[in-house]
């Protein structure tokens, strides 16, 4: 197994709770953004029942408005909610997790056995075993009486 240096392993564990942590503030804004739209079209509906025929375009509207603004507030308060990004300890590499149909897996961080930008190892095994203390018998095996 090559060699981490303990305090680069919690630095990479800590990058990588970061980006999960980072990942899910923003799923938690598009959700609120499409609960608030759905919301405000039943809530349309009920207020104004005649307004558009049909109460399904209501709701399509919200399914719109709704994440559409969620967007546009991540646009110009994300730095407010999310302070720092994850980067990689080592080179500085971002580790923002991307997601949607159009990422290649290439460009997904979760996918990553070692970072793109300096190849240091950074799957969640490696670390584990990197911060764990290692003894002899663990490492060569204890000898079994027959």
């Amino acid at each position: 197994m090559p060699y981490i240096a303990p305090d680069v392993a919690s630095k990479i564990r800590e990058a990588k709770a970061l980006a999960r942590s980072n990942r899910s503030k923003r799923n938690v804004i598009v959700l609120i953004g499409y609960l608030l739209g759905v919301g405000g079209a039943i809530i349309w509906n009920f207020v104004a029942p005649n307004s558009p025929p049909n109460p399904g375009d209501k709701v399509f509207l919200g399914m719109i408005v709704g994440p559409g603004a969620a967007f546009v507030f991540l646009r110009f308060f994300e730095s407010r909610y999310i302070a720092a990004l994850a980067r990689c300890p080592k080179c500085g590499y971002s580790w923002e997790i991307k997601e949607g149909r159009g990422v290649p897996h290439s460009e997904v961080m979760e996918y990553w056995d070692k970072c793109p930008g300096c190849s240091v190892l950074m799957g969640d095994e490696v670390l584990t075993l990197s911060l764990t203390p290692q003894s002899i018998e663990s490492i060569v095996g204890k000898a079994k009486p027959d």
